[in-house]
């Protein structure tokens, strides 16, 4: 465009360029933002930028109108519920039933809740990412919810017959085994719950799931407990904590209805491991320009940010802008169409300026 301009006219406005940017305090800026810019030009008001001040009770009725999250939440305290009851009564069973020392009977049961605590763990979190390897975050969710579902469906038949048998040692195996399950099942439980709100309200459903699973689980299980245990006997108390596995079900089967309509419904969203990949772009970028002439010194990339720095640039004498639009398409493929258009605009604002014309070491890059 500014081909015409003689060589000392471009350098002019290079120069003059250059002492407006020196004078200025250089800041990391948004891609497709040049120095000098205001944001708010490109990226528009706080209100675009997701960053609107949301009151406590815009919060609230947000998560109060998730369906998938408050059933993934409810089903998680119907497991606290079992996990809490069971902590706190088991010994007494052990005692009066199965006639343990009671010594016994509480460092027995407390080793089987740490031992399964650990591997049930981190086993659901290896099943989980073993399932959810798709490119569709709401297929992922639906996987997940199944995965739940089966192991409290396992547990269940496990939890009675702990409770049925009158042998120690076989009490202690099948309750190793169900709390193994149980366990294994709050690890996908914990990331469903996050993934199924937006990333702006993620620490406030957090605390929601916490403040519930509490409210509902593990704070009024030893009192219900306790009251059927006074008046129907130890292992009708613990039969009692047994059955309460079915609202778990329950509300697990709600959430697998719930989560597979929203996958048909909803279209597909890259989980967050996949957008990621975009940070690998700059290796087609640079191909294409030593292909086109240009060799990078140095660059610089921001993940957390989303930003993009370059240091610097050595280029040889025959590099022209066609070059440089040539390596613009190239990381377009790579990265997306819909993510590079900012540092289009910003590349074409500046060519605009003249800031690709005139010598190698004049030029801005």
């Amino acid at each position: 465009k500014h081909a015409h301009l003689s060589q000392g006219t471009q350098e002019e406005i290079i120069d003059a360029a250059e002492d407006e940017l020196d004078g200025k305090e250089m800041q990391p800026m948004p891609m497709g933002v040049l120095p000098g810019e205001h944001q708010e030009d490109d990226l528009g008001s706080e209100e675009v930028r997701g960053q609107k001040e949301v009151t406590f009770l815009e919060d609230v009725r947000a998560i109060l109108r998730n369906g998938r999250f408050l059933n993934v939440v409810f089903a998680y305290s119907a497991v606290t519920f079992v996990m809490g009851a069971l902590s706190f009564w088991t010994p007494k069973y052990l005692v009066g039933e199965l006639g343990m020392d009671k010594d016994t009977a509480n460092y027995g049961i407390g080793a089987v809740t740490v031992v399964t605590g650990m591997v049930g763990g981190v086993g659901g979190g290896v099943l989980t990412d073993r399932i959810t390897r798709t490119t569709n975050v709401h297929t992922n969710n639906t996987r997940t919810i199944w995965l739940i579902t089966l192991l409290i469906v396992l547990s269940m038949p496990l939890a009675f017959v702990a409770f049925s048998v009158n042998v120690p040692w076989q009490f202690f195996v099948f309750v190793f085994i169900c709390e193994l399950l149980f366990f294994a099942s709050t690890t996908p439980i914990n990331g469903l719950a996050l993934s199924v709100v937006s990333r702006d309200r993620r620490s406030f459903a957090m605390t929601c799931q916490i403040f519930f699973i509490h409210l509902l689980g593990d704070f009024p299980s030893p009192l219900l407990v306790g009251v059927v245990t006074d008046a129907y006997g130890n292992r009708a108390g613990m039969l009692f904590v047994c059955s309460w596995v079915i609202f778990a079900l329950l509300f697990a089967g709600i959430a697998c209805v719930v989560m597979r309509r929203y996958e048909k419904r909803m279209p597909a969203e890259l989980p967050a491991q996949v957008v990621a990949k975009g940070a690998g772009a700059g290796a087609a970028s640079e191909n294409a320009k030593s292909r086109a002439g240009h060799t990078v010194a140095e660059r610089k990339r921001s993940d957390e940010d989303g930003l993009r720095v370059m240091a610097s640039d050595e280029v040889e004498d025959d590099v022209s802008f066609a070059d440089a639009h040539f390596d613009c398409e190239q990381e377009e493929e790579a990265v997306g169409g819909a993510q590079w258009q900012g540092v289009r605009a910003g590349s074409g604002r500046a060519h605009d300026a003249g800031m690709f014309d005139g010598p190698p070491e004049k030029r801005i890059y």
